[in-house]
């Protein structure tokens, strides 16, 4: 029976890459790596700081915070993709 559950396990990684390649099919280099090591989420971009350096002020995209529920699915997608470290103690 573990067998049978790894298996489908497996089928759903690949369709879920293939999902996610077929929304990036600019990312070529996604489809290289084996695992992916990291995530890097914006869940904030507002910013009044205003610094001369920063792009910020000519940003077009409407200002807002991530909701929990985009947050936590972004996690859990990431991690069913099979993205991640694994940390030895």
């Amino acid at each position: 029976m573990s067998n049978y559950f790894n298996k489908i396990k497996n089928k759903i990684s690949i369709l879920t890459r293939q999902h996610y390649y077929s929304i990036f099919p600019d990312v070529q280099f996604l489809k290289e790596m084996k695992k992916l090591r990291a995530l890097t989420i914006e869940t904030v971009n507002i910013c009044n700081a205003n610094c001369i350096f920063c792009g910020y002020q000519y940003m077009k995209r409407k200002k807002q915070v991530m909701n929990d529920e985009i947050f936590k699915k972004a996690i859990g997608d990431f991690v069913m993709i099979g993205g991640g470290t694994s940390i030895s103690q």
